[in-house]
């Protein structure tokens, strides 16, 4: 083998559980036409696995760069051998005469350079001249953890060179969820989402939390706990960061860690030192973990995982230091202007009563950005400030304390300024006194001035008057005053704020019944809060609640119970009752669909005692879920009243139900309407009435399509022969009632002789019933209790109308079932 093919060999190999990664392939493909590409990005982004596979591909030269290549001569000696060129003397002159030797190749060479930040000196300046002079005989590859000395910057205006950096090569979602799946993970979207998210697209960080997961027995609780103190991600980041940093920058990187952003004034502040800006200067062009976030790179944050680690070093190497890093950073945040980033850390600092000051000068930032309520209302006990009050009785409120938050306000006046003003639109909110609150709210609105204290009580008002509204009054107008304020919060970039509109305008979507909306509302609330861990907040349960019910109406039921125990989970820490009441109607459906009808009526039951205390969401929410003729008191209403009828087969009564209905009422909800449309077209149908029927049928898909229901498509009605004719004749939906016949073909609809359907986890179930499995068996196999076996058994058999596990297999076998 000749030496050139021994180094070429030397390129690493792919490691396993590795994904392809085309996009970046393409990146390097167009930088080969210039002199030199630049990767740089810190450990684990994953360089050298990119390019060793896009090496191995193009037969490209390889040096791994060490140490010895400090070494000029040792440096040009190995490049040589690399590309071949074994017969150049190693002499001053080495980088022409190495051009020179490449230019009359008839193909132009690749050099991938791994490890250039261990290079330096007349080494790295012999680099630049080869970059420089060295025309177009090679194109140079070079992977590197920092900045080289290089000429850059005459590079890039030349139009020579190319730069792929940490945002470039971090993964994308297709991506992360290729690589778990490579090592051996099935995880749901939302969980490779949130590890995503957790890395900041980190291809090490994702596969060592792939690596530890593959342990696990709970994914959903892993992923939820994953942080830069998990000891993978701390071994690594220890071994190949922080181990090799000099201890004043080490230093530098624990207590700056406190901070959500470090610029050099605040890392003096917390240092003690006066080089803040020169070491974060520093340390960006090194290559730690440290993102700008300014043009001129003045902020910068670390990232997250990196932090959660420097955090957890500073509490085991510095314990009880934290409060007083808190102290200063507050100190030197108020005194820069600050003040909304000031509050987190004056609560943090220990001394909550020393907080009162800063708290009371920006109480609206305060009340805006819902800062650590459990503090806020500490620093006002007590307080005789109005604006402290205020402030206290908004923290109760987020935590579900109404009572407490009017005994804070029970010194305030109303001529208290802005203060008294909110605080008696604070107390309509808490007494749901819609009339008093629509009245304080135009005053305030009145008086709300220019600049940003103004738009800062704007958005208080149009909030608070919105959240009163929607638990007590007009949902109309809680949606237009929500719509306001979530404005206000986006231009101002008030996440807190804007979290508690998203959340309740995605429960007023879905009460109207407009899917679209309400999904896009509810998945933008929870973008916000699960990263931020608001997820058991009064705003979140809703958000959670909506894409339950959006799940339902998809007839994606799986989905639908999932977000409904998230829903149910962050309603009850929030203490929103609205909310469990919502969440239990939809549990509801959810176990008639199971065939679990006892449990079904017993929570309807529950969600109609809670009525008469409850706002108008809930009740609206009743209607946008739809029908339920299996009610605990019988069916209620005529829609109810014909599915009834229609399941009992007497087409003629449940069209007296409904006939006309659509047209004649208004203010039927869009859900009730479309159950009204098809009932009247399978009425129709059932009479023998095809030209009645496809009309109906026609206005029921409309609203399907429009929204994209499909749970009253395959909730059990005889559909498929009546789809099957509305085929054959003109429709403006023929691929929505194709889509339809498959769902029902996969066991959506009751086949000949099978008068209720059987759910997707009962058709699981009697599939394994002629394999003789015992119920602890079937319940083993299908990761469910024996409980809910017995209970899909005796459903099967009503649904089949047999009485032994014998007659089931026979009669299911006819069926065709299984």
């Amino acid at each position: 083998m000749s030496s050139a093919l021994a180094v070429r060999s030397s390129v690493p190999p792919v490691p396993a559980a590795t994904v392809a990664r085309p996009r970046l392939e393409a990146l390097l493909d167009a930088g080969r036409d210039g002199a030199f590409t630049l990767v740089g990005a810190p450990p684990g982004w994953g360089k050298t696995v990119l390019l060793s596979g896009w090496a191995i591909e193009r037969d490209a030269a390889w040096l791994t760069l060490g140490a010895c290549h400090a070494d000029e001569r040792r440096l040009w000696t190995d490049v040589c051998e690399a590309l071949g060129q074994d017969d150049i003397a190693i002499d001053a002159d080495v980088p022409l005469a190495l051009a020179d030797a490449l230019a009359g190749a008839t193909e132009r060479q690749i050099l991938v350079l791994d490890d250039l930040h261990h290079l330096r000196g007349p080494a790295l300046a012999s680099l630049g001249e080869l970059l420089v002079h060295g025309g177009d005989a090679l194109h140079v590859v070079a992977a590197t953890r920092a900045d080289p000395e290089l000429p850059l910057a005459r590079l890039r205006l030349s139009g020579r060179m190319r730069e792929l950096r940490a945002a470039d090569l971090a993964c994308t979602r297709e991506e992360a969820s290729a690589l778990l799946q490579e090592l051996g993970l099935s995880l749901r979207p939302e969980l490779v989402l949130r590890l995503l998210e957790r890395t900041e697209g980190w291809a090490a960080g994702l596969r060592l939390a792939g690596l530890s997961l593959r342990g696990e027995a709970n994914p959903d609780a892993f992923v939820a706990e994953f942080a830069g103190d998990d000891r993978a991600i701390a071994d690594y980041l220890t071994g190949e960061v922080l181990a090799g940093l000099p201890p004043a920058t080490r230093e530098l990187l624990l207590r700056t860690s406190i901070a959500g952003r470090v610029t050099g004034g605040l890392a003096d502040a917390l240092t003690g030192g006066s080089d803040g800006a020169l070491a974060l200067d520093e340390l960006d062009r090194t290559g730690t973990f440290l993102v700008p976030l300014d043009r001129h790179r003045t902020w910068f944050r670390y990232h997250g995982l990196f932090a959660e680690l420097l955090r957890a070093r500073l509490r085991l190497e510095h314990p009880g230091l934290e409060p007083e890093l808190h102290a200063r950073a507050a100190e030197w945040l108020a005194g820069a202007g600050l003040g909304r980033e000031a509050i987190p850390h004056a609560l943090r600092a220990g001394g909550l009563r020393s907080a009162a000051a800063l708290v009371a000068d920006h109480w609206l930032d305060l009340l805006l950005d819902v800062v650590a309520p459990e503090a806020i209302t500490e620093v006002a006990e007590g307080a005789d400030d109005a604006r402290l009050a205020v402030s206290g009785a908004s923290a109760r409120l987020a935590l579900g304390d109404p009572a407490g938050a009017v005994a804070r306000l029970a010194g305030v006046r109303e001529d208290d300024g802005d203060a008294g003003r909110l605080a008696i639109l604070l107390r309509a909110r808490v007494r749901g006194d819609t009339v008093l609150a629509e009245a304080q709210s135009a005053v305030l609105l009145r008086g709300a001035g220019p600049g940003h204290d103004g738009d800062a009580l704007r958005a208080l008002t149009l909030f608070h008057h919105g959240a009163t509204e929607f638990s007590h009054g007009r949902l109309e107008v809680a949606a237009e005053r929500l719509e306001g304020a979530a404005a206000i919060a986006v231009e101002s970039e008030r996440d807190a704020l804007l979290l508690g509109c998203l959340g309740r305008s995605a429960a007023l979507e879905l009460a109207e019944g407009r899917l679209h909306r309400a999904d896009h509302a509810a998945r933008n609330a929870l973008a916000l809060a699960e990263p931020r861990g608001w997820h058991r907040t009064n705003a979140a349960a809703w958000a959670y609640a909506t894409l339950a019910a959006v799940h339902w109406h998809r007839d994606e039921l799986d989905d639908a119970e999932r977000r409904a125990d998230a829903a149910a989970a962050a309603a009850y820490a929030a203490r929103q009752s609205d909310a469990v009441l919502a969440t239990r109607a939809l549990r509801a459906h959810l176990a008639a669909v199971r065939g679990d009808l006892e449990r079904a009526r017993g929570l309807l039951s529950a969600v109609h005692e809670g009525l008469p205390d409850a706002g108008p969401v809930p009740v609206r929410w009743l209607e946008a879920l739809g029908p339920a003729p299996w009610a605990p008191d019988g069916p209620t209403g005529p829609i109810d009243e014909a599915a009834d009828w229609l399941t009992r087969g007497d087409p003629l009564a449940a069209l007296r139900r409904v006939e006309g209905l659509p047209e004649s009422d208004p203010d039927l909800h869009p859900v009730l309407r479309l159950h009204a449309w098809l009932i009247t077209a399978l009425a129709q149908h059932g009479l023998g009435r095809l030209d009645q029927a496809s009309p109906a049928l026609e206005q029921a898909l409309a609203l399907a399509a429009s929204e994209g229901y499909r749970r009253p498509f395959v909730a059990g009605f005889p559909l498929r022969r009546l789809l099957e004719r509305h085929l054959t004749r003109p429709t403006a939906y023929g691929p929505l009632v194709a889509e339809l016949l498959d769902a029902l073909a996969q066991g959506g609809d009751a086949p000949p002789g099978l008068l209720e359907p059987l759910s997707e986890r009962e058709r699981a179930v009697l599939r394994l019933l002629p394999a003789l499995l015992s119920n602890p068996e079937i319940a083993a196999e299908l990761f469910v209790s024996v409980n809910t076996v017995k209970t899909h058994i005796k459903t099967i058999y009503r649904k089949l109308d047999v009485t032994s596990r014998r007659d089931a297999v026979i009669r299911a076998r006819e069926l065709r079932l299984i």
